[in-house]
């Protein structure tokens, strides 16, 4: 009997197209899965949502709370096997939907709450880094290879608590590296799809369009 994927892509799925593509690489060629509409015993569907009505393309959640429990609930209802996505708010969006469908999330700040749930996944460091030494690292780097000359933004939700240490983190790590040369740096939350109308303009200050790092 075939099973089924909810992939709920939780941000912009262009983003995302390395990490999708790497996913359905493995199904097929390390597990030996067959991606499609079939209905053998190795056969899966995978359906990444949200889409828009009108054509059916992959448009993502964009980062909308709202979206990711619509979706969610969808998931519940059509109903698939397990869901995987990525991202403290819309593993929560998950695990408030269901306590019966798996949930993997494929990376996250946190994890801890979801401990003895349904929910599994990996963490990517942001809240298990007591010294920073994988953010200085991002940021070493950031400052080696795009070597920025007019601004730098950090932007992200910092709505979620480890994303706000990680982007505090950051912010003055920066200041103290680039105030030296006279280089701004910009704080810049968003928490949901409508946020990213205002980030624009935030984006575009007067000492000109910045080099921006993303939590």
């Amino acid at each position: 009997m075939s099973k089924k994927i909810g992939f709920l892509v939780a941000a912009d799925p262009i983003i995302w197209k390395d990490y999708t593509d790497a996913f359905e690489d493995e199904l097929t060629t390390k597990f030996h899965w067959n991606i499609g509409n079939g209905t053998g015993a190795k056969d899966v569907f995978i359906d990444y949502q949200p889409k828009d009505d009108a054509t059916g393309a992959v448009v993502g959640a964009q980062g909308d709370s709202d979206t990711y429990a619509s979706v969610a609930d969808d998931f519940v209802t059509s109903p698939v096997d397990v869901i995987v996505t990525a991202g403290e708010l819309a593993a929560e969006a998950c695990k408030n939907a269901t306590n019966d469908i798996p949930v993997v999330v494929a990376s996250a700040g946190n994890l801890s709450n979801f401990a003895g749930s349904n929910v599994t996944g990996f963490t990517n460091g942001q809240d298990d880094d007591p010294k920073h030494q994988i953010l200085d690292e991002r940021l070493k780097r950031m400052l080696q290879y795009l070597s920025p000359k007019k601004a730098v933004a950090v932007v992200g939700n910092a709505t979620v608590d480890p994303v706000q240490m990680a982007m505090n983190y950051a912010l003055a790590s920066l200041q103290n590296s680039l105030g030296k040369k006279k280089i701004p740096v910009y704080w810049v939350s968003f928490a949901s799809a409508n946020d990213f109308q205002d980030v624009q303009g935030k984006l575009t200050p007067t000492d000109g369009t910045p080099t921006a790092m993303s939590f």
